[in-house]
């Protein structure tokens, strides 16, 4: 429905003058005119009043008039239906139900629903998918990422309720009632409830415990989970093997209807490389599944650790966290030590992070020169005690300009082109993190690579507060900002764990310990996917000075173990190259990529491994408590499978859900309507005509 007003950008209580003005320039034109005395009444009336129209009409118009248009819209409530589309929904004897009959009973739903409301179906897993089309494929289940999705998309809207169908196990993130809690859903949640309560005769291999990287010669322990539902007095074995080579076998008897057992053993993995392992625990009579008796898992062998050193001027909490987060890669040495201790070789390190270095107390001149000599890959973290024109003296041109005292509170704004590594998991955390205190000064970002720029009261500049930039050939990096202790606890806090603020850091370390003076040509990739995460590969490409480049074509080849090739071409990022090669099925895989520069082909080789993700078949019973609670702690019920006509009623009769009224307001210059031009010019070519007619003009 539309309703239409006409306002003025001034008051309205000049209309009258503008009527005024009207009638008292027609009054003055033809009131005592004796031009047209001989003019019948009819025709001089008729001039009177056009005149008086465009008058009053131009007059009227610099009043500002707007025509104001509202239009009332009735939005009827939204009813979200989310389907659980995890694995798990069908690891249970209903599952035939759960594939014709249930979704037929869905669809009836929909459409009973769609008779009052609006209704949005979706499928969710560890992802979502705006579908209704759920093949209960999805390898892990996450609430978080269904009601922040819901909370982010239908934030405006009129969401009247949410009904979710699922069995209530949850394995990756917080439980749904928290989730929902965590997110602010306002809408009442609705659950019904699938799968079975009752745990089913099963055997189970619920997990592995070992150490993901180890060094040649290395005893490797291991630990088997093992769960057994309705298996007393059953036998079954466990065999590891590596390929077709079988490393460990176990005999194992249940004494006990449920029982969990854990089997510890020793691997001693002699290569450097990755090494795949499988598990498989023998069947017992009358499982229910055997999709969980068999477990892979990866250990990568290294010839030997990257030694980092951490040098400081005064103890603080940046050397923590960014300590903390380096001990989480068991790759990596650390070493920490006070610029005023006795230091080692700095030739012994891959890199060294030096902590508020030269300061304003102790310029460590021989530590610098140190690092400058021997080509040793450096980390900066400045902060209100470094001496930043020491800092040029060791990298000449890099600072500008500095002041002795005073820092401004930054953010971080990611560089989108930032083509040294990815990132992408990271940005919106980063963005988000507490300010640092960042040293006044200028940097000469010319020949460097920039990775944040200093946001300063959300304003944004093109000052560096994160670059990389090579020193002789030599890989360094400069943190402009005292205070990253602060993010650590930030991602705990967003996100339970440290793991945002972990990959950050160790991102930054693996780039610059990385020795890229033994080839121009370096690929770099995670060792080990999950089967549901796409393979990624990243590629750069040096020239002579050792400047990154990225014209020539790099071509990959990667090969499984049955020696099946998959070609693909890299795509080029701003300086580098990049590859997103999608999913790959489970197993172990080689590559060669290679490039022509300068006349030469240059090769890089690697491997990576694709774990088959079995985390849904390791807990098959259904978790009815926490989709009870996640339904009672937002205002709505849970329904059985059986119930969704009474889910229905409850939804069509619930007065809370309501539809909500808006107007769109709209406003437009009646000077910019063509009408009254051509009106105006209309009565003036019809004045004027009458005019000549009879004698005047």
């Amino acid at each position: 429905m539309y309703l239409f007003a006409i306002v003025t950008e001034y008051s309205l209580w000049l209309l009258p003058i503008c009527v005024a003005v009207g009638a008292a320039y027609s009054w003055l034109l033809y009131g005592n005119n004796q031009n047209f005395d001989g003019v019948s009444l009819t025709v001089r009336r008729l001039m009177v009043a056009f005149r008086f129209i465009v008058v009053s009409l131009m007059a009227f118009f610099l009043l500002s008039p707007f025509l104001q248009s509202s239009n009332k819209t009735i939005e009827k409530p939204i009813i979200i239906i989310a389907h659980d589309n995890s694995e798990s929904i069908i690891l249970n004897k209903d599952s035939t139900f759960y594939r014709t009959t249930f979704q037929q009973k869905m669809k009836e739903l929909k459409n009973k629903l769609s008779m009052q409301f609006t209704v949005k179906e979706l499928c969710f897993d560890s992802k979502i998918t705006d579908t209704n089309a759920c093949n209960y494929t999805g390898k892990a289940t996450d609430f978080g990422e269904l009601f922040s999705h819901l909370s982010t998309t239908y934030a405006n809207y009129n969401l009247g309720a949410i009904v979710i169908a699922s069995d209530g196990i949850y394995n990756r993130g917080a439980s749904p009632a928290y989730a929902a809690d965590s997110k602010e859903i306002k809408a009442p949640v609705y659950t019904i409830a699938m799968g079975d309560t009752v745990a089913p005769r099963d055997l189970s291999i619920t997990g592995v415990k070992h150490n993901q990287i180890s060094f040649e010669g290395d005893v490797v322990p291991v630990e088997i989970q093992l769960k057994g539902n309705h298996v007393k007095n059953e036998n079954t074995k466990i065999t590891v093997k590596e390929g077709d080579n079988e490393v460990f076998s176990k005999a194992v008897t249940f004494s006990s209807d449920e029982q969990f057992l854990s089997i510890a053993m020793q691997l001693k993995p002699e290569k450097a490389g990755i090494h795949h392992y499988r598990i498989v625990a023998s069947a017992i009579a009358k499982e229910l599944t055997y999709s969980n008796n068999n477990k892979d898992f990866v250990i990568e062998v290294l010839k030997n650790k990257q030694k980092i050193l951490i040098v400081y001027n005064a103890p603080n909490p940046d050397i923590g966290a960014v300590k903390r987060s380096l001990e989480t890669n068991a790759n990596y040495s650390i070493d920490e030590k006070s610029v005023f201790d006795a230091l080692p070789k700095v030739s012994d390190y891959n890199l060294v992070i030096l902590s508020q270095l030269p300061s304003k107390l102790n310029a460590a001149t021989l530590l610098a020169q140190s690092l400058i000599k021997e080509n040793i890959p450096v980390l900066i973290l400045c902060g209100t005690q470094t001496d930043l024109q020491k800092i040029n003296g060791m990298y000449p041109g890099l600072v500008t300009t500095s002041r002795i005292n005073g820092y401004d509170e930054t953010q971080f704004k990611i560089n989108q082109s930032f083509p040294l590594f990815e990132i992408d998991d990271e940005k919106s955390f980063l963005e988000q993190c507490q300010p640092l205190a960042t040293p006044y000064a200028s940097f000469n970002a010319t020949n460097a690579t920039v990775l944040a720029y200093q946001k300063i009261n959300a304003i944004e500049t093109d000052k560096p507060l994160l670059l990389f930039f090579n020193h002789n050939e030599t890989k360094t990096a400069v943190l402009l900002g005292e205070g990253i202790w602060k993010w650590r606890l930030a991602a705990y806090k967003t996100t339970g764990n440290f793991r945002l603020f972990d990959s950050f850091v160790g991102k930054i370390a693996s780039y610059l310990a990385l020795n890229f003076k033994k080839t121009k040509f370096v690929t770099t990739s995670p060792r080990i996917f999950q089967e549901n995460e796409p393979v990624t590969i990243d590629a750069e490409l040096y020239n002579d000075s050792y400047e990154l480049i990225n014209s020539p074509e790099i071509a990959i080849n990667i090969t499984n173990t049955k020696g099946h090739s998959f070609p693909f071409v890299f795509s080029k990022t701003t300086k580098a190259y990049n590859l997103n090669a999608g999913i790959f099925p489970k197993g172990d895989y080689s590559f060669v990529a290679s490039v022509k520069q300068d006349g030469k082909t240059l090769t890089s080789t690697g491997a990576f491994t694709v774990l088959p993700v079995t985390i849904e078949s390791e807990n098959i019973v259904a978790k009815h408590n926490e989709l009870f609670a996640l339904s009672e702690s937002r205002g709505g019920k849970m329904y059985l499978p059986s119930q969704t006509d009474r889910l229905a009623d409850e939804l069509l009769k619930n007065n809370d859900i309501k539809p909500i009224s808006h107007f769109d307001k709209a406003m437009k210059e009646l000077v910019d309507f063509p009408v009254f031009f051509f009106l105006l010019l209309l009565l003036m070519s019809a004045e004027w005509f009458l005019r000549k007619f009879n004698g005047s003009y």
